[in-house]
């Protein structure tokens, strides 16, 4: 293994870390209690020192994961912006479909509010889409596969 090498030859094995834990070859583990906020500091160190931030592309693109609708019945669309920045009537491309964002919510909750934009790694409710589904990818994140199958 490769990191039996680092350790007993004294080096830190940082730089390599944070690319073995993302290669499924390195798994840290904390111990701690969030309700009794032990070991809470530990763990946010070794995040922030372990973990590369992801890198995401320019262009606009992004995951479905949930259809909901609120109090008054209209229909929200859940996802993660995965690349660009979606903005308040932007138009989104999915499935032969191309509609305008109307408004776009985070939520906290059961309370939400209203924003103008959510950048990439950003999780929000989308009002105005239609047509969407549950892992349908959008934008540039679109497969030619990415259609709904109704029952």
């Amino acid at each position: 293994m490769p990191w039996r090498r680092i350790w007993t030859a004294g080096r830190s094995p940082t730089p390599w870390c944070g690319s073995w834990w993302g290669g499924g070859w390195f798994f840290p583990c904390w111990f701690g209690s969030g309700l009794k906020l032990e070991g809470i500091d530990e763990f946010l160190e070794g995040l922030a020192r372990y973990v590369e931030p992801p890198a995401y592309p320019a262009a606009f693109s992004a995951r479905v994961f949930k259809i909901s609708h609120d109090p008054q019945g209209k229909r929200l669309t859940h996802l993660k912006v995965t690349g660009g920045t979606l903005r308040v009537r932007d138009a989104v491309s999915y499935a032969g479909h191309q509609e305008k964002a109307a408004q776009l919510r985070l939520y906290s909750g059961g309370r939400f509010r209203a924003v103008d934009q959510v950048p990439a790694g950003g999780v929000c409710a989308v009002q105005g889409l239609t047509a969407t589904c549950g892992g349908q990818g959008l934008g540039r994140r679109n497969p030619a596969s990415g259609r709904c199958w109704s029952r």
